[in-house]
């Protein structure tokens, strides 16, 4: 069978906060950058750089009060990107219907046929007989996939233009492609944007794997914006995977 992956996300970029001096005001001293940023802007809006006293003054407070009000918005300055590899190409596009994200996949052309994976479901994992079912049926695939592909590059061999007669066979055949294919994806978004998504996709009646994407995204942006992700229960279910659990609405 196919090399087989596992899941693996990387936190590549994500919001600095470079506070004004002539404004006389500095988040708390252990805020996370992506929280002041959100913070800052909250501050903006209300005027409130010069609260020192009230039940808002810190950091952590002001946040919370942002979430508990909804005022989710705020949350649109921040941004965090994700590079998450070891996916299937079904997971893949599941993420990509979320809109609110910028995401850039990898290609399936530009990827040569000996590094092409397969990310293996957890229920298949858990049991040897569908281990060797699942193992065969991408073997059966692969063969008719490769032979597919001779067939169209023989089919097309007048083709003069060599990109083009590559594109044309390409395509072809990967009409056959498993929907269990390795893909990987450079994820942006706001962190209200990622909000949504992890209170969506981490919720028990995801997907193992969507779900196990989730979670791990919010452990990453949980280490750079702690305040504003705190609000997140991880729990585990009975089948050993997790789950996190918010309060509040997406």
């Amino acid at each position: 069978m196919q090399p087989q992956r596992q899941l693996n996300i990387q936190l590549v970029a994500a919001s600095s906060f470079e506070p004004s001096s002539k404004l006389g005001w500095q988040p708390s001293p252990e805020a996370a950058s992506a929280d002041a940023v959100v913070e800052f802007a909250g501050r903006a809006c209300y005027d409130l750089f010069a609260d020192k006293d009230s039940r808002t003054a810190t950091t952590d407070a002001f946040l919370h009060h942002v979430i508990d009000t909804g005022n989710l918005a705020l949350l649109e300055h921040a941004s965090a990107t994700l590079y998450i590899q070891g996916i299937s190409m079904a997971t893949g596009h599941e993420i990509l219907r979320h809109r609110g994200f910028s995401i850039s996949e990898l290609s399936q052309y530009a990827l040569p046929e000996d590094q092409k994976s397969v990310v293996v479901p957890n229920v298949i994992q858990r049991d040897e007989q569908l281990q060797r079912f699942f193992a065969h049926a991408i073997e059966d695939t692969a063969f008719v996939y490769d032979e597919l592909h001779d067939a169209v590059e023989t089919s097309l061999a007048s083709e003069k233009n060599a990109l083009l007669r590559k594109q044309q066979v390409w395509e072809a055949a990967l009409a056959l492609a498993p929907a269990a294919r390795e893909t990987r994806l450079v994820v942006t978004g706001n962190l209200r944007t990622w909000r949504s998504f992890i209170a969506t996709r981490a919720g028990e009646h995801s997907g193992s794997e969507l779900r196990a994407v989730a979670v791990r995204c919010l452990e990453l942006l949980s280490e750079r914006a702690r305040v504003l992700f705190d609000d997140f229960v991880v729990t585990e279910l009975p089948d050993g995977t997790k789950k996190a659990t918010t309060p509040y609405e997406k």
